[in-house]
């Protein structure tokens, strides 16, 4: 006996069941992507490796930097703060700033820090201790750390002036006198009441002759008995597992200048 054939209108019911459970199935994973998707737009994960590293003026703020050290017998008497052309004196013997270490490297880091002025290390004070280097701190990720440091200069700026005019193009320059200035020495160039000033570095200093010779030529043209004032460069050094952070030259720095009492 044969069986009867399937009746035309069952066919069509089936795969509606089927059309429509597979539409649903569709629609709950495009709605599943777009969840995944708005998660991951509001809530990126950062694969950027980096350390935070940042310095603090007076009462924790990017502001009131020590900018000018008074030195008595070679100890520091006075220090003036500035904010702008706001300026502070306080009759304290060191400097004091606060240093921000953030880990952003995805990884556990240990760090370490050092203070150089003029290049060269020097002990600064790190919560009234004395010592040489901030010595090694582990930070998992994310976490930080400040401390409050106090430095102090042991040696005046030289000051002078031009004892002839000097033009754009030159790199020698005639002054009144050459104390307390050496090769490698900064140097800010200009009128005291403005006008054109630059910053400049001396690549040589002839004792015999009173002359400076610069590292890189003059942009501005000065005139006779404008001040050339010797700036100290204060860097704070951060060192990553050892290895200094960053490159020579590139470390957060401060421009002080250092007078006699």
């Amino acid at each position: 006996m044969m069986n009867e054939p399937a009746k035309p209108g069952n066919t069509p019911r089936r795969h509606g069941r089927l059309g429509r459970f597979l539409s649903v199935v569709l629609v709950l994973a495009v709605l599943a992507t777009i969840g995944t998707l708005a998660y991951s737009i509001a809530s990126p994960v950062s694969t950027d490796k980096f350390t935070e590293f940042y310095i603090l003026g007076l009462e924790g703020n990017a502001d009131w930097y020590p900018s000018m050290f008074v030195l008595e017998d070679g100890e520091v008497v006075l220090v003036h703060y500035t904010s702008g052309d706001l300026y502070q004196e306080r009759e304290e013997g060191f400097g004091r700033v606060t240093l921000g270490v953030v880990n952003r490297e995805q990884r556990e880091a240990s760090y370490e820090i050092e203070v150089r002025i003029g290049g060269s290390p020097v002990d600064f004070w790190l919560d009234e201790e004395q010592v040489a280097r901030i010595r090694p701190v582990t930070l998992a990720h994310g976490e930080s750390r400040e401390f409050a440091v106090a430095f102090a200069p042991g040696e005046v700026c030289g000051l002078t002036s031009l004892s002839a005019p000097a033009a754009e193009g030159d790199t020698q320059l005639a002054v009144a006198a050459v104390d307390h200035l050496a090769a490698g020495d900064y140097v800010h160039l200009g009128a005291p009441d403005g006008g054109h000033t630059e910053f400049v570095q001396i690549e040589a200093v002839s004792l015999g002759e009173s002359t400076i010779t610069l590292k890189t030529a003059l942009v501005h043209d000065h005139e006779e008995d404008e001040r050339v004032a010797e700036r100290q460069k204060v860097e704070f050094v951060l060192y990553m597992d050892g290895h200094a952070y960053f490159d020579d030259g590139e470390a957060p720095h401060l421009w002080i200048d250092v007078r006699p009492f």
